[in-house]
């Protein structure tokens, strides 16, 4: 187990970043403790990192019982960690899309911690993380996911950034497709440079989560033009690494961080609008 003191060791808190002096010798190191969590599939669960390193972490296992299971887990993994939930720097949660309750509970978890502790959070898209973790070249990512009832969950990133800095910014918004939908998807939004008579040049890769059944069925059904990629489904280091780099890099916090990315509507919303009175022509 790492003692507080040894996590630490090695730099400041992010705290600091706006007090401590920098002395003009030498460069400190400023490591940052993240807790970092994802709750929006049964893929999910929680991790403490020391910047990129990984100090302890819990894939999720069973149903996706959030509300019970996540806070026993963070309890489990600051103690793995030797330290306190007050030492965290950063806390980071996905914000979707995915389970509507799962994600609630994830966003109010990461909202309160930082509200009570007054540190600062941010909330990660799984599509964005699963995009990071596949480390793409191409040119265009797309991330797929189960959406259930037949349907997925899509969206599309375009590479900014080449080399070992890779970076990828999100092109367009997100989608709700039936599977024989995201051909004519990738299609109408990369273009005839990345459809499928483009055969011989991958521009374009799909990334499915390994597990995620609804989607690496549809492997069979992307363009010529297309690569595939299934990578690990646990995501929460991918969404430790993106906080960490947004929040070293200064960037402001954005409104669409910080609230829920469901796509489809809620039950409750569908329903509200199925009884909604018509208006009379």
């Amino acid at each position: 187990m790492l003692t507080r003191g040894a996590i630490r060791r090695k730099g400041v808190s992010v705290a600091a970043l706006s007090t401590a002096p920098a002395p003009t010798s030498y460069r400190i190191m400023i490591l940052v403790i993240i807790l970092a969590i994802d709750t929006t599939s049964e893929w999910g669960g929680a991790g403490i990192f020391r910047d990129a390193e990984c100090v302890a972490s819990a894939p999720h296992q069973g149903p996706s019982d959030y509300s019970v299971s996540l806070f026993r887990d963070v309890d489990d993994l600051l103690e793995q960690a030797g330290v306190s939930l007050g030492d965290i720097d950063l806390f980071a949660a996905s914000n979707g899309p995915g389970a509507f309750t799962g994600i609630r509970v994830g966003l109010a978890a990461a909202q309160g911690w930082s509200h009570a502790l007054e540190k600062p959070w941010r909330g990660i898209s799984i599509f964005e993380a699963m995009v990071e973790e596949s480390r793409a070249a191409m040119r265009y990512a797309l991330p797929i996911l189960d959406a259930r009832r037949g349907e997925l969950y899509a969206g599309l990133f375009e590479r900014t950034v080449s080399g070992p800095a890779l970076r990828f910014e999100r092109s367009g918004s997100a989608a709700l497709l039936k599977p024989e939908q995201v051909t004519p998807f990738l299609e109408n939004s990369l273009g005839a440079g990345c459809g499928p008579k483009s055969e011989g040049s991958e521009c374009c890769i799909v990334i499915a989560r390994e597990g995620d059944v609804a989607a690496i069925a549809l492997q069979e059904l992307i363009p010529p033009s297309c690569g595939w990629k299934a990578i690990a489904p646990f995501l929460v280091p991918a969404i430790s690494r993106l906080a960490l780099r947004a929040t070293k890099e200064g960037r402001p916090v954005l409104p669409e961080e910080t609230t829920a990315c469901y796509i489809r509507r809620t039950d409750a919303e569908l329903h509200l609008s199925e009884r909604a009175p018509k208006a009379s022509s």
